[in-house]
């Protein structure tokens, strides 16, 4: 009987590690985004995010696991996280993009650098079009249901035609308040 119940016990530790590390959104890497992006053209969201940083946690673990935010960005877009202390080379547009200082501590990579205009504040999200150019950049840790407003905005191309809070005062949400 003891067996039985620690072998209970250690299925339901193991259940809860699995769901805490899965996330319903499926993340690429920005290459394959981009890759995927030239063939069949989507609008890319990244993610830039630091392994330090609280706020970058709690919006992995509260934000994206919201099931509105999932399938927006999992249907809309190609959703990519991109560390922005991120150690390997990157090739984007034509231009390598590096980390000056791979072994070093915080030390930013060159293409979260330019997504960024150099102002470096995790978490902040890119949206890139379908030629991959740059839209726009929302920094600062975002909730559901403000975030789907953002994903709403650049997905409907609505940010071509009219102001944010325009389309913010005419939006429905979908997330349970």
């Amino acid at each position: 009987m003891n067996k039985l119940i620690t072998l209970a016990f250690l299925s339901i530790i193991n259940f809860c590690i699995a769901q805490e590390h899965s996330s319903p959104v499926k993340w690429l890497t920005f290459d394959k985004a981009i890759l995927l992006s030239k063939e069949n053209p989507k609008k890319i969201f990244i993610d830039t995010y630091t392994d330090w940083c609280g706020w970058c946690k709690r919006m992995d673990a509260i934000t994206f696991t919201n099931p509105v935010i999932a399938e927006i960005l999992n249907k809309y877009y190609y959703p990519v996280k991109l560390n922005g202390e991120y150690k390997d080379t990157i090739i984007y547009k034509g231009y390598t993009f590096i980390n000056p200082n791979p072994s070093g501590m915080r030390s930013p990579h060159q293409l979260v650098m330019k997504l960024l205009d150099g102002r470096l504040g995790f978490p902040a999200v890119v949206f890139l079009d379908e030629n991959q150019d740059r839209i726009t950049t929302a920094p600062g840790y975002r909730e559901p249901a403000e975030m789907e407003i953002i994903l709403n905005y650049i997905k409907d191309n609505a940010y071509k035609s009219m102001k944010f809070e325009e389309y913010k005062a005419k939006f429905t949400s979908k997330i349970s308040k």
